[in-house]
C-alpha cells in the first residue's frame, strides 16, 4: 500500500488524511502540538466546553462542505450576533440600521431612506464604497464607522496604518442595509454539538490512519535530487503548516499577526448577552468571547470569558507565539512567494491549507479546497 505523510492536523490536514485513507491508502498524520484540531481545539475547562485558540464559529452555503462534514458532526444552529462598543453605546456589528438608529437618532430615518435609494437591491455596502459617496450626510455616517469600528480595530489588530493594508481587508468590513443582526448570512451556522475536538477524532478515526502527536516533522526531513525525504523514506509529503519552518527560515521569516487569550471563570451565569461583543476603542484588547453563549451548555452557577489581544508573532514570545493571520502587505506576501517558488522543485510536495498557502480562510473554504485537494493527490497518487 502507498503511504502519505501529513503535517498538521487542523481541518484541512484531517479532512485530505480521511480521503486518502477511504481511498485505501496508509497515512502518518505529524501534528507538532499535543493535540489533533489545530486552532479550532476545543477541550472542558471548569465543566464548560472552551475553544483554546478563540472562537470558531462554522458557517457555510456550499452544500458539499455541509453534507461531508455532517457526517463527522451534528451542528447545534447557532447564530453568532455580534455587539460591540461605539462611543460607550453598545451596537449590533457590522453596522446595520439598528446600529443607525442608535448612534444617528435623530437623522436616523433620513440616512436609512437614503442608504436603500443610493444602493438599491444591495443587502450590504462595503465601508470603501461609502467613502466614495458625495452625499454629505453618508459620508458622515461612512466617516463615523470608519473611524469608530474601522480604523482603531484595524490599526491595533494588524499594527498597521491603513493605507498599509491590502484593500482586500477593508472590503471585508461592511454596512448592513436592513435591520439584520446575524454576523453570517449563510445557509448553514452553528457549532458541533460534541465539540470540534470530538469532531476531529471521528475524522481521524481510520485503520488506514495514525497520528503522531509532540512531532515536528521538520526536524526529520532531508532534502536531495528534487525529493524530500523523511526518516529516510521517499513519501508523498502534504504539507499544511508555515513553508518558512518547512525550509529553516531559508529566505528569513513570513510574517504574521498573533493573538493572546486571558481566560476567567466567572461565578455568575451570564457575563454578557452575545457570544462576542467586540471593543473597537480598548487601546490592545479587540473582542471578549462567553462560549456558553455558542455551546448552549446550561451552567448557572459559572461561565468562562476569553479577552482577546492581538500582537507580533514571535515563537520565542510568552504570548504571541502561534502564528495566527498572515501579514497582508505586499513585502509579505513577495516573501511568501520565495518560499512557494522554491518548493515546486519537490515533486513529492503538496502544499496545502491556511499556513501552507499563507492565506486567511474560512473553513468552510478550507474543507472545500481540502476536498478539491484530495481529488488532485490521488489522481497524483494513482499516476505513480
Amino acid at each position: 500500500m502507498k503511504k502519505f505523510i501529513v503535517v498538521g492536523s487542523g481541518i484541512t490536514g484531517s479532512v485530505i488524511a480521511r480521503n486518502l485513507a477511504d481511498a485505501g491508502f496508509l497515512v502518518s498524520v505529524y501534528e507538532k502540538r499535543n493535540h489533533i484540531g489545530g486552532n479550532m481545539y476545543d477541550y472542558e475547562k471548569d465543566g464548560i466546553l472552551i475553544h483554546k485558540y478563540g472562537p470558531h464559529i462554522f458557517h457555510t452555503s456550499k452544500e458539499n462542505v455541509y453534507e461531508y462534514m455532517s457526517k463527522f458532526w451534528k451542528l447545534n444552529n447557532f447564530k453568532n450576533i455580534v455587539e460591540g462598543y461605539v462611543d460607550n453605546k453598545l451596537v449590533p456589528i457590522p453596522f446595520n440600521f439598528k446600529s443607525i438608529d442608535i448612534c444617528f437618532e435623530e437623522k436616523a430615518e433620513e440616512i436609512k431612506n437614503k442608504l436603500l435609494n443610493l444602493y438599491p437591491n444591495q443587502d450590504t455596502v462595503t465601508i470603501l464604497e461609502l467613502r466614495k459617496n458625495n452625499d454629505p450626510l453618508i459620508k458622515k455616517v461612512a466617516e463615523f464607522v470608519y473611524k469608530n469600528l474601522f480604523l482603531n480595530y484595524t490599526t491595533k489588530m494588524w499594527n498597521l496604518k491603513p493605507d498599509e493594508i491590502d484593500d482586500s481587508v477593508t472590503a471585508r468590513i461592511p454596512v448592513v442595509l436592513s435591520y439584520r443582526n446575524t454576523y453570517f448570512k449563510d445557509k448553514y451556522e452553528g457549532l458541533p454539538e460534541e465539540g470540534y475536538t470530538k469532531t476531529f477524532e471521528k475524522i481521524l478515526d481510520h485503520k488506514n490512519i495514525e497520528v503522531k502527536l509532540n512531532t515536528d516533522v521538520t526536524k526529520l526531513i532531508k532534502f536531495k535530487n528534487n525529493k524530500i525525504f523523511i526518516d529516510d523514506e521517499n513519501e508523498t509529503l502534504i504539507y499544511t503548516g508555515p513553508l518558512d519552518k518547512l525550509f529553516n527560515d531559508k529566505f528569513g521569516s513570513l510574517d504574521y499577526r498573533s493573538l493572546h487569550f486571558e481566560f476567567d471563570t466567572l461565578s455568575q451565569e451570564h457575563f454578557q448577552k452575545t457570544a462576542v461583543v467586540n471593543y473597537p476603542a480598548d487601546p490592545k484588547m479587540t473582542r471578549i468571547t462567553e462560549y456558553k453563549n455558542m455551546t448552549f451548555q446550561s451552567d448557572k452557577t459559572k461561565t468562562i470569558i476569553s479577552k482577546e489581544f492581538p500582537g507580533t508573532y514571535n515563537e520565542k514570545s510568552d504570548k504571541w507565539n502561534e502564528p495566527y493571520y498572515p501579514l497582508a502587505t505586499e513585502q509579505a506576501r513577495t516573501k511568501y512567494q520565495q518560499y512557494f517558488n522554491y518548493a515546486k522543485q519537490f515533486d513529492n510536495l503538496f502544499i496545502c491549507g491556511r499556513m501552507g498557502l499563507y492565506r486567511y480562510i474560512n473553513m468552510d473554504q478550507a474543507i472545500d479546497e481540502a476536498l478539491t485537494k484530495s481529488k488532485e493527490i490521488l489522481e497524483y497518487a494513482r499516476k505513480k
